[in-house]
């Protein structure tokens, strides 16, 4: 788990430098705001996706068009968050763009991190495959294994007869 947990850190600050930075040189070469921080979340949500698909979640098998419509929804519903407090604390609280850019994407980054861990990139009980070792199941608390013919004839030859 902390293996993974580090992996997800490391692809989420990667994402989070990518946003900020195309988020300040497009904010520095006169694009509004907003708009410079739309193009950094495009920018970011790809390489997040794909960081952990590829990297962070691995091991977890799910398929890419699941984990693809999960994390767009997620994404879209934190951007929505992240604009919003990027709104607000220019607007209302008078903080600058770029430093308002950097608490906006950096508490979009939290949310992201405990929605991809617990929903996106988690694989259904139904999906998932068999344990990880003959008896994992029984000591995670499922039921216990039916016991299986180990050795014999198979059904091929029983059929040949």
């Amino acid at each position: 788990m902390w293996r993974q947990m580090c992996k997800f850190g490391c692809v989420g600050a990667l994402a989070t430098l990518v946003h900020v930075i195309i988020g300040f040189l497009l904010i520095q070469s006169g694009w509004p705001a907003l708009i410079a921080n739309f193009a950094a979340f495009l920018t970011a949500f790809t390489v997040s996706f794909l960081g952990h698909l590829g990297f962070s979640f691995v091991d977890q098998n799910i398929p890419v068009a699941t984990a693809l419509w999960k994390y767009a929804i997620l994404s879209g519903a934190v951007f929505g968050l992240n604009e919003s407090l990027l709104a607000i604390l220019m607007q209302y609280l008078a903080v600058s763009a770029v430093q308002a850019l950097w608490i906006a994407t950096c508490c979009a980054a939290l949310v992201t991190f405990a929605f991809s861990k617990g929903w996106v990139f988690r694989m259904s009980r139904r999906s998932a495959p068999g344990p990880a070792f003959p008896g994992a199941d029984v000591l995670a608390g499922g039921s216990c294994p039916s016991f299986e013919r180990v050795s014999g004839p198979d059904e091929a030859s029983l059929l040949q007869d």
